[in-house]
């Protein structure tokens, strides 16, 4: 039996601690059949995602790591 494709975005930005994760996060809430990545440019290895973006995600009822 054949699969259907998996449909996969990627949301890039430059140290991924921001702006890919609340986008990658917004988009996986709204369509949870993609598979959503979240990536950075420069990322600084170990470094974790902003606290202001945990708490503005966890203000609209979302988390960081629905979007990895």
């Amino acid at each position: 039996m054949a699969s259907s494709p998996t449909l996969q975005l990627i949301f890039l930005c430059t140290g991924n601690a921001a702006r890919s994760v609340m986008a990658g996060a917004l988009f996986a809430a709204r369509r949870p059949e993609v598979t959503v990545i979240t990536a950075g440019t420069h990322v600084v290895d170990g470094h974790p995602v902003s606290w202001r973006t945990r708490d503005a995600l966890a203000s609209l009822g979302r988390d960081a790591r629905s979007a990895s």
